[in-house]
């Protein structure tokens, strides 16, 4: 959390150096500290500038390198709902903002939920030793059973 502004030592920065002495110094209420308060005049004086230009340097981006882009997987899962069974899974394979490939969805009807964990599981290992990828980017894309992607659905 940043230090709250001292207004006296904000009221110093408009003075000459002279009359700062004088007001401040030992003939003064005797606060002037010289390792201190030139830097902190400064500061008070220039703050606004200062202020300016930094959130300014936020904004400027210069030299920087293109980021490698790796990739990401997200589970495609076809169902009405999250307390509906699974019906369908599937997954996209993306490259940045890039859709690189996509494995068809797949049917789950008749399979135990022990056996669709499996699935995704096999799924996981090609997709790392093919792109890397050891975990599906949350959150899962949902798709209702009425839109399911595969041509021969029993729900279509």
């Amino acid at each position: 959390m940043p230090r709250r502004i001292n207004r006296k030592c904000m009221g110093c920065a408009e003075l000459t150096i002279d009359d700062a002495i004088a007001q401040h110094g030992t003939e003064g209420d005797g606060c002037w500290n010289p390792s201190v308060c030139h830097r902190r005049r400064s500061h008070y004086r220039n703050r606004e500038d200062n202020n300016r230009r930094r959130s300014k340097q936020g904004l400027v981006i210069e030299n920087i390198l293109p980021t490698p882009l790796s990739y990401g997987a997200v589970l495609v899962v076809v169902r009405d709902g999250t307390e509906q069974p699974i019906h369908a899974i599937g997954v996209d394979i993306w490259q940045g903002n890039q859709k690189v490939e996509a494995i068809a969805p797949q049917h789950t009807l008749g399979m135990r939920s022990r056996e669709i964990q499996t699935y995704i599981q096999s799924v996981l290992d090609t997709l790392s030793e093919r792109y890397g990828i050891a975990k599906f980017d949350p959150p899962p894309k949902e798709i209702p059973v009425s839109q399911c992607p595969i041509k021969e659905c029993p729900h279509r």
